[in-house]
């Protein structure tokens, strides 16, 4: 099993030859399959729940952490962003709406100075916010999955928070896996990078297509219908994303549709994030 924990498991730096340089640790390269715990009898992260357990808007719920970026919008603990996206208008971060519970606990407004934010550096929920109410609901945060958000009091610059996500494991094998594609698909089907992914993870985003997109041609190109850039979700998650559009979740035959202006915010950068 995998941990999802930032800077975990890095590969073993060999001794170099003089004179010595400085190492490069990338976490991301390092061997990703299950790696035995100290004692030789489990694996790292088997006292860790499955990252497919988790509950749905586990960014909302008590525990719930989110640490300051400040002016930056780039993640420090998020991986899979495009180059260009860092304080880009036309790659926009989830932004919150000034109503909203989270907003208010991030912003942390000082009621002795006419309610400005003071922005903590660190804000863990004390409790799950409440969004039964069909309003609530209808905020910009209530969405499966979150990553970085925006904190834009009227008239002052925008600041930058990035959830992190309590450690939790992935499974080295499992059942139902569903394709995940990147970067462009050609027009006999054959994408640049295509993988195996657990559909109970948030790991990829929507691919929509017209009903009917089985027998190809204009309706077999996919819209994307993503709440900010690089946004990631469930496979159901995705179907339903697409429903609520009159779409389907396809396997498209090519990205993109002239003129359709949110799917070319949200193709921004195919090779920064997969699609189910």
């Amino acid at each position: 099993m995998l941990i999802e924990i930032a800077h975990a498991m890095l590969p073993f730096l060999p001794c170099c030859a003089l004179p010595p340089h400085p190492h490069t640790c990338t976490s991301t390269k390092r061997d990703v399959f299950p790696k035995s715990d100290l004692t030789s009898n489990g694996y790292v992260g088997d006292f860790y729940p499955l990252c497919s357990d988790l509950p749905p808007h586990h960014h909302l719920r008590e525990g719930a952490t989110y640490r300051l970026l400040g002016a930056s919008s780039a993640p420090q603990l998020h991986s899979g962003d495009g180059a260009s996206w860092e304080n880009n208008p036309e790659s926009p971060r989830l932004a919150l709406d000034v109503s909203s519970p989270l907003y208010e606990l991030l912003c942390a407004p000082n009621a002795n100075n006419g309610g400005e934010c003071t922005y903590p550096a660190k804000v863990v929920l004390g409790s799950t916010l409440d969004y039964s109410a069909p309003l609530a609901q209808s905020l910009s945060e209530y969405i499966p999955i979150v990553r970085t958000v925006c904190v834009s009091p009227p008239g002052s610059r925008p600041v930058y928070y990035e959830y992190v996500c309590a450690p939790c494991v992935k499974a080295a094998f499992f059942s139902d896996a569903k394709r995940v594609i990147r970067g462009s698909v050609h027009g006999d089907n054959v994408v640049d990078d295509a993988m195996c992914a657990d559909p109970r993870t948030g790991v990829a985003g929507e691919a929509c297509c017209l009903p009917g997109w089985e027998g190809g041609g204009n309706k077999a190109l996919a819209r994307r219908r993503c709440t900010y850039s690089g946004e990631r979700m469930t496979f159901d998650a995705a179907v339903d994303r697409c429903a609520t559009e009159g779409m389907e979740q396809c396997s498209p035959m090519r990205l993109g549709v002239n003129g359709d202006v949110q799917s070319l915010m949200c193709f921004d950068d195919n090779r920064a994030g997969y699609l189910w």
